[in-house]
């Protein structure tokens, strides 16, 4: 599971192993939730090139408009999403990171205690503000006399208090007891020696300290450590660390209710919030640059442009008897016949003419790239010719796996379900944004 955060030297290392064992490997996850520490996508490749089953429908949220909202951050349309809960009075601006650190545990504790039965965590990007965090809500906890007596205990990450009622995270794998990374829980009963805890899914864990010892305080926690974590509410302070990976995870893991606080003092504006938060930043793999393509080359030589190939790919997966049905979505796919007065022109071999790679399906949709020097209406880099086929072919293939899902599982009529036809209209204009002049 979370097979997107393996880097790829240790996933060849499983997959070698269970290649020599005769074993059946299954991975499962999301490429375009937080990333792998190591080197490489390998999750992704391997996804790119041989597909796999895909999950389309949202389930954690319990309400439609917040399941609309994580199909937004799950295509990269990370404002959109921001935009929605904004709407709900659910996103919040302080003057500064103190001052938005406050407002949030304020707004956690009136929670806690408004839905005392329901699960929470606050989330956040670095170590530093978990610990911050965490100390401030246990002081709310202390002062409303819901905190037993402190017990001072060494435990892995230092010296820590805790007391009876005390919200703690495991932070390790410990078959024995159980628990896994990221379980939480409410401590029973604490001594210098040994601690119980009853987990959130209602079991009492009893560990002695010297033996297990990766525990800490679980009322916040990083992005990193929740993924794959489903609560009832959530409160996220945003900081300047956060893309567009952990901000689909951060704003994803509830069930009912998520809150954002942001400081003015790391986003002046809620424009440079979004694009912070929108920050494309995924791995990639050695596969993923240009090769010298004999495929290409010969496309080249013969003056078969990317517009010609488009045309015969999407027209592929296109029965005519649909085309109207569609609603226009194919226009500006036009083939050279099709086009408007003056189609007659040639096309002209150049930098618009590159050929189709096998090797490029399966792109994640809604990629955004900051860099300097961008080509107008897009958000690609003027400088950079293989950046541009690569967003082309990629925003090509996404179309055509729109198309193709409609046609699969549509209705006799060609029309998919009102998802389909938004990801069809969405892959329409992130195709126009990089389709070649003059189309």
């Amino acid at each position: 599971d979370e097979a997107g955060m393996v880097g790829t030297r240790q996933l060849e290392r499983v997959l070698s192993h269970a290649a020599d064992a005769g074993a059946k490997v299954v991975l499962v996850g999301d490429p375009q939730q937080l990333q792998a520490i190591e080197a490489g996508a390998a999750f992704r490749s391997i996804h790119e090139r041989h597909g796999g089953v895909e999950i389309g429908q949202v389930r954690r949220q319990r309400e439609d408009w917040q399941r609309d909202a994580t199909r937004d951050l799950a295509t990269g349309r990370i404002g959109a999403a921001i935009g929605t809960y904004d709407e709900k009075g659910m996103v919040h601006q302080a003057p500064s990171r103190d001052e938005a650190r406050n407002d949030l545990v304020e707004h956690w504790d009136r929670d806690r205690q408004a839905h005392p039965d329901a699960s929470r965590i606050i989330l956040t990007h670095t170590n530093d503000e978990v610990r911050a965090l965490n100390e401030a809500a246990r002081e709310r906890m202390r002062a409303a006399g819901d905190l037993g007596d402190d017990v001072h205990v060494d435990v892995e990450r230092g010296a820590r208090n805790f007391a009876s009622g005390d919200r703690v995270m495991f932070l390790r794998n410990e078959r024995s007891l159980s628990v896994k990374n990221g379980t939480l829980g409410v401590i029973e009963e604490v001594s210098g020696q040994s601690m119980t805890v009853r987990t959130d899914d209602g079991r009492s864990v009893r560990f002695d300290l010297k033996d297990y010892a990766h525990i800490d305080h679980g009322y916040a926690a990083t992005i990193h450590k929740a993924q794959g974590m489903t609560v009832d509410r959530t409160h996220v302070l945003a900081t300047p660390g956060i893309d567009a990976h952990s901000s689909y995870v951060a704003l994803s893991r509830h069930r009912d209710r998520m809150d954002l606080h942001y400081a003015s003092d790391d986003f002046t504006t809620r424009e440079r919030l979004v694009r912070t938060l929108s920050r494309d930043r995924a791995k990639d793999m050695a596969s993923d640059y240009e090769q010298i393509d004999p495929a290409q080359t010969y496309a080249a030589r013969r003056g078969i442009s990317f517009r010609q190939r488009v045309v015969e790919i999407v027209r592929r997966f296109v029965p005519e008897t649909l085309r109207d049905r569609i609603g226009g979505l194919l226009d500006g796919l036009r083939s050279p016949a099709e086009a408007e007065p003056g189609h007659d022109r040639k096309p002209k071999p150049g930098r618009e003419d590159v050929g189709v790679q096998n090797g490029e399906a399966g792109a994640a949709p809604g990629r955004e790239v900051s860099a300097r020097g961008m080509r107008r209406g897009t958000d690609l880099p003027v400088d950079s010719e293989a950046a541009l086929r690569s967003a082309r072919t990629k925003a090509l293939v996404r179309h055509v796996r729109a198309l193709d899902a409609i046609l699969s599982t549509g209705n006799a009529d060609g029309q998919g379900s009102p998802e389909q036809m938004r990801e069809l209209r969405d892959a329409r204009n992130a195709f126009e944004k990089v389709r070649p002049h003059g189309w």
